[in-house]
């Protein structure tokens, strides 16, 4: 929701977002009514900020009646329900002239760089959030427009689809018959007429109890850890052979 909003100014932010250049200066003058000034100047600063554009309905109320009264302008007078379709896309393209930036969709390699980037990030495991937050940097610096969080959000899926399918094919070739008995008991097992298995089951296993250690100083909690430690090093060493080739972040 965040990466979808334009950005959210506090103070002198705002006045360092909104500060009217002179190429923007001789853009207003060619305009005639307020709320195309207006838009413009607030596609301008959020864009400059984020490398993104925003339609008509996202403009914080804050940002519109600071432009207004920067551009000595009637807040009252200021109308975008019509601030749309030619007019909006007019602003987006002198901005993005203006700055040597380009449209995502019409950059010839952005859909390339955009997955190649994606599937980069997800093998070292970053999480899905801070992707997004890096794609816009990354963009940002190739003065490309932000792809939309829903393209990202599709690259995304589709790259860690496409990562665990690789990691789990990797894994099958690589792992001993020994080392999945090793770790098949670390899960519950459905035995005898059990068809099913309850919370309870879960509960027991072996991997829940080496989930989290106790956070204390006692010393027998202490001992408990160290002992939970031995153990989780003992099953990491015995399948290092099948986990070194998936190549995962050490975080």
């Amino acid at each position: 929701k965040v990466f979808q909003a334009p950005p959210v100014f506090q103070g002198e932010e705002r006045n360092t977002a909104f500060e009217v250049p002179d190429a923007i200066k001789k853009m207003i003058e060619t305009l005639r009514l307020p709320y195309r000034k207006v838009g413009l100047v607030l596609q301008w600063g959020y864009f400059k900020c984020v490398g993104k554009f925003f339609a008509q309905e996202q403009f914080h109320k804050k940002d519109i009646a600071f432009v207004s009264k920067l551009l000595s302008i009637d807040l009252a007078t200021v109308e975008f329900k019509n601030y749309k379709g030619h007019s909006l896309l007019n602003d987006q393209r002198q901005i993005l002239e203006m700055t040597g930036f380009q449209y995502f969709d019409n950059h010839a390699q952005a859909s390339l760089w955009l997955s190649a980037e994606v599937k980069r990030l997800i093998e070292k495991q970053v999480r899905p959030k801070m992707i997004v937050t890096h794609l816009s940097a990354f963009f940002f610096q190739k003065k490309i427009e932000a792809p939309s969080y829903q393209k990202m959000s599709e690259v995304i899926l589709e790259s860690l689809s496409e990562v665990e399918a690789e990691r789990l094919e990797l894994l099958k070739n690589n792992i001993t018959p020994q080392q999945m008995q090793l770790l098949d008991g670390l899960v519950p097992k459905i035995s005898g007429k059990k068809t099913t298995l309850k919370e309870s089951d879960y509960a027991r296993a072996p991997l829940i109890a080496l989930r989290e250690f106790p956070l204390s100083a006692r010393p027998g909690k202490i001992k408990k850890s160290i002992a939970a430690f031995l153990v989780i090093k003992t099953y990491f060493e015995s399948t290092y052979t099948a986990i070194k080739p998936l190549n995962l972040s050490p975080n």
